[in-house]
């Protein structure tokens, strides 16, 4: 912004304090925006896909006691077609759990066995449901504890994401949603949603505005069911594996800010404040007065220090004169016309080294 030499002293400080606090507002509000940028929580949208057939879960089950799990696949509602999937069955074994748990078997179908819908009964060339059977193979019987009143551990997660102890605050809670207990002699239906979450994963190159990358993570959100036993059921437990609904759901994580929308941002307070500016003190080397130089809404005091000395940088040549004077107020005015209103630096450059030059 171009200073006005004829302007008071008073007139350049009040200018100098307009121009300071822009500035102070701009940096403050940069550095804020970035704070905001760095600490904003991503905000999730979500979107629905109907599907036909649902990809099973794996299944994690627990017990006090070494047990069998048999596993069978039906392609029909009634349960009349159906075939074994044993080989997705890891049979239990002995973790070395002291006091938990310390048996345990899966079934991990992987990306191999995708439950379809029931209604229609006429396609039985697709699996509707599964049922994992559970025998105990050793019931140790004491005085003091027995496996009839001992419980099962169930924990169900997606078939296509491997499965991990070590759990982030998202999956913990993933964990103790499809974690359930099951007792015996009881008949368990485990129906599960399938979802998938996009997170964002952060790296300096989507701060500043570049495509973002995106962490997939699918996952189930299930509930269990229970019913007492059939005498006619030979199996300890029974648990019926379908899917509650053929929607799936996506959840996608956003975030709004980057470096360069904070930019942008900037850029259009920048553009206010030079607006506040030339409203104030006019356009350079176009319209070099603004409304405090006319005295406008309280700036009267500033007006008249402003004329005052305006008046004495400038007065107009009078024809009665003498040539000399004359000469002299043009030439107070083409002063006045280069350090006001035009801009003449790059020529004053020039001049100067021309005149270095031998």
């Amino acid at each position: 912004m171009k200073i006005h030499k004829t302007e008071p002293s008073s007139f350049l400080f009040f200018r100098w304090t307009v121009i300071i606090l822009s500035l102070s507002f701009l940096i403050a509000s940069f550095v804020i925006l970035i704070i905001k940028m760095v600490n904003e929580r991503p905000t999730i949208s979500t979107t629905y896909t109907a599907v036909d057939s649902v990809l099973a879960p794996a299944v994690n089950i627990s017990y006090d006691f070494n047990f069998k799990i048999s596993c069978l696949i039906y392609y029909d509602y009634y349960g009349t077609v159906s075939k074994p999937c044993d080989e997705y069955v890891n049979q239990p074994v002995n973790m070395g759990y002291i006091y938990d748990h310390p048996f345990v078997g899966s079934f991990i179908p992987g990306n191999n066995i995708y439950l379809a819908k029931t209604a229609n009964n006429s396609d039985t060339t697709k699996p509707s449901y599964i049922f994992l059977n559970i025998n105990v193979m050793d019931p140790t019987i004491t005085s003091n504890y027995s496996f009839q009143d001992s419980v099962y551990r169930l924990y169900a997660y997606d078939s296509s994401t491997q499965y991990n102890d070590s759990l982030t605050p998202f999956g913990e809670s993933l964990y103790y949603t499809n974690k359930f207990v099951m007792a015996n002699r009881q008949t368990y239906k485990l129906g599960y949603f399938r979802k998938i979450r996009n997170t964002l994963k952060q790296t300096a190159f989507s701060y500043i505005g570049f495509p973002k990358k995106y962490i997939t993570l699918p996952y189930i959100e299930s509930i269990i069911q229970s019913t007492p036993m059939g005498s006619l059921n030979p199996n300890d437990v029974s648990v019926r594996i379908n899917p509650r609904s053929f929607i799936i759901e996506e959840e996608q994580e956003q975030r709004g800010d980057s470096i360069l929308s904070i930019f942008g941002t900037i850029a259009a307070f920048y553009s206010s404040m030079v607006f506040i500016y030339v409203f104030l003190f006019g356009v350079d080397l176009v319209r070099p007065w603004g409304i405090a130089h006319i005295g406008c809404c309280g700036f009267k005091k500033l007006e008249n220090e402003t004329k005052e000395k305006l008046i004495k940088a400038v007065t107009p040549p009078d024809l009665e004169s003498g040539m000399e004077n004359r000469i002299i107020l043009l030439e107070e005015f083409n002063q006045f016309l280069r350090e006001n209103v035009v801009d003449v630096s790059l020529l004053e450059r020039e001049r100067k080294k021309r005149e270095k030059k031998p």
